[in-house]
């Protein structure tokens, strides 16, 4: 089990993005063997310690993501998913909101945790979208 966050993004975003704001955090970046996978380590008294792992960016399609996602991202086209396990430190499930934030603000997105079923990135929109049941209408002939 982990602690997860889903990030959607119109623009693709690059590793260098992730780099960079691992270095103005002093955290560091370890690329894995698979495709398309980057750890986030965090340099303590023992050596590094494991923060969380981004996996993407990966193509997707708007119906790809959670509701509130897709409807807060302007034709989100790339999605990356960053996992903390339940069993790290709570501090490091702070500690992944913040490359999400990152990432979607860069790159004309918006991240969302499903665990709190809530946009994390924009802010100041609402949590939820709220469904449109389809209405009868209705109809005027003209003639």
């Amino acid at each position: 089990m982990s602690y997860d966050l889903e990030v959607g993004t119109h623009r693709k975003p690059t590793r260098e993005q992730v780099e960079v704001w691992a270095a103005e955090q002093g955290l560091v970046v370890v690329v894995e063997p698979e495709p398309d996978a980057l750890t986030i380590e965090r340099p303590g008294k023992r050596g590094l310690e494991h923060v969380c792992t981004l996996d993407g960016p990966q193509p997707a399609e708007p119906e790809d993501f959670a509701e509130e996602l897709a409807a807060a991202c302007l034709a989100p086209r790339w999605m990356i998913q960053i996992s903390v396990p339940y069993s790290m430190p709570k501090a490091h499930f702070k500690r992944a909101r913040s490359p999400a934030r990152h990432i979607a603000e860069r790159n004309e997105g918006a991240a969302f945790d499903p665990q709190e079923d809530r946009l994390i990135w924009p802010r100041g929109r609402r949590g939820r979208v709220p469904k449109v049941e389809d209405e009868v209408t209705s109809n005027v002939e003209v003639e």
